[in-house]
């Protein structure tokens, strides 16, 4: 069964529900450590956390047998390569905390499919096959990352994509077919929207 933290935190609550069932995968948003302790102890089984994007597809998983680490996405899947740079792009030591890169066999034909219009190259260097997360995540001693926030502008919270802040303005600036012209909001409140 798969869910989001939100569901995880619910069900807990209800431990007949979960006895015949075996596998129980999070994703989407951080899974609480709390979260992950309580529901081993109530259900009986540990949550397997995963990571992805729409981008990449999975990048990085708990193992199905083994050790899974409470609010850890687990290590990255085979042929998956993760590392975590500063804002330069300096790589960083194991345990730094800095922008998670990835890299992946299909990564730039789905950038290419996903975002041909857009006009965004999200490597940091043009030529690297790494794509430049925008996920703040450190990479344990074991080689299993924690993503530690989002760098974008938007918190996930119970499966919602809320802004980290909230400006009120007299009228939005549109565009001629009445849409909110989005970058003009983001220039005038200095925000990552």
């Amino acid at each position: 069964m798969m869910g989001l933290p939100a569901f995880w935190r619910a069900i807990t609550l209800s431990t007949n529900f979960c006895r015949s069932m075996r596998l129980f995968i999070s994703g989407s948003a951080p899974l609480l450590d709390e979260t992950f302790r309580a529901f081993e102890q109530e259900i009986g089984h540990a949550i397997l956390e995963r990571y992805g994007m729409t981008e990449t597809g999975m990048l990085c998983s708990n193992p199905l047998n083994g050790e899974r680490k409470p609010g850890i996405v687990g290590p990255p899947l085979a042929d998956v390569e993760v590392r975590v740079a500063d804002k330069q792009g300096s790589i960083l030591d194991q345990g730094g905390v800095g922008v998670l890169e990835v890299c992946e066999p299909d990564v730039f034909r789905r950038l290419q499919r996903l975002s041909a219009d857009a006009g965004e190259d999200r490597r940091r260097n043009p030529g690297s096959p790494l794509l430049h997360h925008r996920d703040i995540s450190r990479i344990d001693q074991d080689g299993y990352v924690r993503i530690v926030r989002r760098a974008k502008g938007m918190i996930i919270s119970a499966g919602f994509k809320v802004p980290k802040a909230v400006f009120f303005v007299d009228e939005l600036p549109r565009t001629s077919m009445g849409r909110c012209r989005k970058t003009s909001c983001a220039s005038a409140t200095q925000s990552p929207f």
